[in-house]
């Protein structure tokens, strides 16, 4: 059982980033059609901004905006505008879009490619993301099980067993495996690094055991660190 690494909790983001990133694109991309859609029936109005209110912390500072205009002979005061822009102020003249049907159902122009930019824009980032950690997840599998099947097995020797502080998973930093070969044929040193491990290998090593260290015959900065959570393969879940 090769619970060695941070594997489950890296597919697990990476499809929960997917996810999330694939549903607020469309959602992004509903909005701008949804949103084009009413613009191209609705019929533009002059209006004034009757009162902006603010609201929110400093770093969430939100506003609502109302606003004045005449359509067809009739005015309408304080009607809810659903949009804000940086710079907007009372009493500024803006175009707006007016539904027909409901003049109550205003918009402006920009509003489509805003939703746009903000749901498809966040989404876009999130998506990109869970799709590389998918992606670098499939590759460093099918490299660790080439080196499983094709390396040439070393025997190295535990010197250090340490969290890498540089990384943080759910508020917790992973383990590392650090150990060393001594080729005495060639009178070198090399030293070895495992993958992040999600567990703590305290429970299973000790600094002084032996590890397998698969390399790349070839080209031995291509290494993999056969570390396993022994603890784990103690255990049978029926659960």
């Amino acid at each position: 059982m090769r619970k060695n690494s941070t594997s489950a909790i890296a597919i697990f983001l990476g499809i929960f980033l997917t996810i999330f990133g694939t549903v607020f694109f469309l959602i992004g991309i509903m909005f701008y059609v949804r949103t084009n859609d009413f613009i191209s029936k609705g019929v533009e109005v002059d209006a004034e901004i009757s009162y902006i209110h603010s609201f929110g912390g400093s770093n969430r500072h939100k506003h609502d905006v109302y606003v004045d205009f005449e359509y067809e002979g009739v005015e309408y005061k304080d009607v809810y505008l659903n949009v804000y822009t940086q710079g907007m102020h009372e009493g500024e003249e803006i175009e707006i879009i007016c539904d027909p049907d409901d003049p109550y159902n205003i918009t402006i122009k920009s509003a489509s490619y805003m939703f746009l930019i903000i749901f498809s824009g966040v989404g876009g980032v999130f998506l990109i993301i869970g799709i590389s950690m998918l992606a670098f997840h499939l590759i460093r599998k099918g490299k660790v099980k080439y080196l499983l099947e094709n390396g040439m097995k070393i025997s190295g020797v535990i010197t250090e067993m340490s969290r890498d502080m540089r990384f943080e998973i759910n508020g917790v930093h992973p383990y590392r495996i650090y150990c060393e070969y001594n080729d005495s044929s060639k009178n070198l040193l090399y030293k070895f690094k495992s993958n992040l491990l999600s567990f703590n290998p305290n429970n299973c090593y000790k600094v002084g055991d032996p590890i397998d260290i698969y390399v790349d015959p070839n080209n031995w900065k291509k290494n993999y660190v056969d570390a396993v959570d022994k603890y784990a393969d103690r255990t049978i879940d029926f659960t």
